[in-house]
Formats: C-alpha cells, structure tokens, sequence
C-alpha cells in the first residue's frame, strides 16, 4: 500500500488554526511517537511524521479528534466525528491510552486544582513562580521518572488528596482496562515456592489408620499417592526431616458418630 504523503500547504494552514494550548496538546500526545527527537514546535512535528510516514489521513483525523477540533476535520480531511470513532473502535491507535487519559483530564482541571496539584508536587518538582499547564507538569514528572504509562500513583493520590475523586477513578478506569501495561504477579514464582512434587514419582505405601478402643491399628492396604520419599514412621511420630516436608493427609471416616464406634 503506497503511503499518501500530506500537502505542506496543508499542514501549515492546519498549524495556523491551532492555539497555544491545543499546540501544547499535541505535542504531548505526540511525544511517544519520537521519543529520541525533540519537537520544539506544532509544524516541525508535522512534517517529521510526514516525512517519517507516519502521518496518514487516519492518524491525522485522530490527532484533531483528540484535540476536538471536529471543524477542522471536516476543513481539511472531509470527514466528520462520527467516521472518526467508526475508524478508531475499527483499527489499531496511533496514540496511546495514557496519554489521551492525560489529556482529557487536564480539560477537567481547574486553575485552583492546578495551584493545588503544584503544592503537593513541591518536594519533587520544587518551586516555581511560573503557573505550569497539567500537561507541563505530567512531562516534568515523567522526566524525573516518578510517572509512566504503568506508574500513575503519586497522581492518583494527589487527586484523592484535593478531594477530584472523579479523576482518581479515571485513572483507576484505565488501570483496570488495560491491565497490559501494569507489573502482574508472575505465576512462577507462587510455583517455586511450593515443594516440587512430581506425578511421575514411583507411589510409596501409606498406612491407613482406623481409631479402634482407643489404640492405633494399622490396616495393610496401600493407597497410592505420589509424595517424597520418606522413612516408615511410627503412627503417632511424623519427622520433620525431609525436605520438602511432604504431604500432610487426612482422612475422615468417622464423621460424627465417634460416640458410636466406642460404645461397639
């Protein structure tokens, strides 16, 4: 499939109808595609994805949708909201789920969060007379490495500090929907912490007990079990020597009527 390269035109028009914020925006959504290049403006962004081919009608419909500039999807591509989200729920996104996230809550903040979202963040990030957008500070934390797409606590528990609760559960929405991007418990290591017991192992001879006037009478039938080795005990002696352990098994035959059997 040949790759369809935008008009320069185009995109220095599209860069003229953007404000500082929504420039601001774009950048920080953009910022995982080119990791290792800065990105000092909207237009140099442009045109490297261009270049890079990165920047089909598809991901460029997607960056204004993000952005909610759905008048400038119908300017420049054409085509509207409703056949964006068609093509998003169809095809893979070029932007990733945390940074959207990131972005839609920066919406819903307002300049006293922002004060207070600065306060708690003080020691980490120190203090600043100028007033920083969300964005700005999320890119700074990322830089200190005390946020990630799979580490969002330290910003989860400021918002349940400065009582944003609605936004806590946002990103407590995305954890649980993308549980992909979050440090699981590897199964391994419950296995290794359980003694290695093999079913091929040759079964061993287990004593089955009955409780007869009291006294411990031993029955000659053999169950078969897989379990370690061990030496023959005595009834009422068990040695904690073996390693592993071994297998504890007990078997109830008696239920309730131990009264009964006494009394025979």
């Amino acid at each position: 499939m040949t790759f369809c390269s935008m008009p320069a035109s185009l995109l220095y028009q599209l860069e003229q109808e953007l404000d500082t914020d929504e420039k601001e925006t774009m950048l920080f959504l953009c910022s995982d595609l080119m990791p290792d290049v800065s990105m000092p403006d909207v237009l140099q962004l442009l045109t490297t994805l261009n270049a890079k081919e990165m920047l089909s009608t598809i991901n460029l419909s997607e960056l204004l949708y993000r952005l909610k500039r759905f008048d400038l999807l119908r300017k420049f591509l054409g085509t509207g909201r409703a056949a964006v989200e068609a093509n998003l729920a169809k095809h893979s996104q070029m932007l990733s789920k945390y940074r959207v996230l990131m972005t839609e809550i920066s919406e819903d903040l307002d300049k006293e969060d922002l004060r207070s979202l600065s306060f708690l963040l003080k020691n980490h990030l120190g203090t600043s007379h100028k007033e920083k957008s969300f964005l700005a500070i999320i890119t700074d934390l990322e830089k200190l490495d005390l946020i990630s797409s799979m580490h969002l606590d330290l910003i989860e528990n400021c918002f349940l500090t400065i009582h944003r609760r609605d936004l806590a559960k946002k990103i407590q929405k995305y954890k649980l929907e993308a549980p992909a991007h979050f440090p699981i418990m590897n199964t391994n290591t419950l296995q290794m912490s359980l003694p290695k017991l093999s079913l091929a192992d040759p079964p061993e001879p287990v004593n089955k007990e009955r409780v007869m006037n009291g006294a411990c009478a031993v029955q000659a039938e053999q169950i078969h079990i897989s379990i370690p080795e061990t030496e023959v005990q005595d009834c009422n002696k068990y040695r904690m020597q073996s390693k592993p352990l071994g297998v504890c098994l007990i078997i109830d035959c008696i239920g309730n009527d131990a009264g009964l059997l006494m009394e025979t």
